[in-house]
């Protein structure tokens, strides 16, 4: 798909458009986050390095492990809506 690519009738696609979206409060900072998620997949994975800086406290799992991982049952289920959501896609 390109970048101007038509998503419905008068409205062209112009960024990626995330599989879920939910806003929560930002735990002892006074204000809210709103957060974009989206579903990725490296070009490479031999050459795949990801930003430290961008994962700090987290951690990356294969499909199989997401059930058992240390997260909450929320981040679990999008997790799980992720990857059914991924299988949908034509040609990924």
């Amino acid at each position: 798909m390109g970048s101007n690519a038509v998503v419905a009738k008068g409205v062209e696609k112009k960024l990626a458009v995330p599989f879920h979206v939910e806003g929560h409060p930002a735990l002892g900072q006074g204000h809210d986050h709103c957060c974009f998620f989206y579903v990725c997949k490296a070009r490479d994975m031999t050459t795949f390095k990801p930003d430290k800086r961008m994962i700090e406290d987290h951690g990356w799992f294969a499909f199989p492990e997401i059930r058992t991982c240390p997260a909450t049952d929320h981040v679990k289920n999008v997790t799980m809506n992720a990857f059914a959501s991924y299988a949908m896609v034509p040609n990924k």
